[in-house]
C-alpha cells in the first residue's frame, strides 16, 4: 500500500503522484491498488524509508497499463518526491 506503517521511529517522506493524463487512472504500488486519480489530480502519500525498489504503475479505466516504473528511495529523492504520470 502507498501508506506504509513504521515500527519505531523510521524516517519517511511524502511522495506526490500527479496525473497529467486526460483520463482517470488507478495507481498501484507493487500489486496493491492504492488510489484513483482524476485528470489533473495529484495526491501525496507518506512512505517510510524502504530498502531495494518498489514498482509503481498506473492503469487507465480500461485496465491498460499506461505507466510502470521501479524506483528506489534514492530515485524518489532525485525526482524530488514526485511521480508524474504523463499525457497519453
Amino acid at each position: 500500500m502507498l501508506l506504509t506503517i513504521a515500527s519505531g521511529c523510521d524516517p519517511g517522506h511524502g511522495v506526490t503522484f500527479v496525473n497529467q493524463t486526460d483520463r482517470t487512472i488507478a495507481v498501484y504500488e507493487n500489486t496493491d491498488l492504492d488510489a484513483n486519480l482524476a485528470p489533473a489530480q495529484q495526491r501525496t502519500f507518506t512512505f517510510i524509508v524502504f530498502e531495494g525498489s518498489r514498482t509503481f504503475l498506473a492503469r487507465d479505466e480500461a485496465g491498460n497499463v499506461i505507466f510502470q516504473q521501479q524506483y528506489t528511495w534514492a530515485d524518489l529523492k532525485r525526482l524530488q518526491w514526485r511521480i508524474v504520470i504523463g499525457k497519453l
